[in-house]
């Protein structure tokens, strides 16, 4: 990690926070496809 000394540089715990919502975002945008195409397929199943 680049910034191990982060409170040293002026970054705080929202720091982190923004990196976990960017890497969630990230694994989101990444398993958005799978997931509309499990929705879509279990929409046009037959009930």
């Amino acid at each position: 990690m680049m910034f191990q000394n982060r409170k040293a540089l002026g970054f705080g715990r929202w720091w982190t926070a923004v990196v976990d919502v960017s890497a969630t975002a990230v694994a989101i945008h990444y398993a958005a496809p799978w997931r509309n195409r499990d929705i879509a397929a279990a929409r046009h199943r037959p009930a």
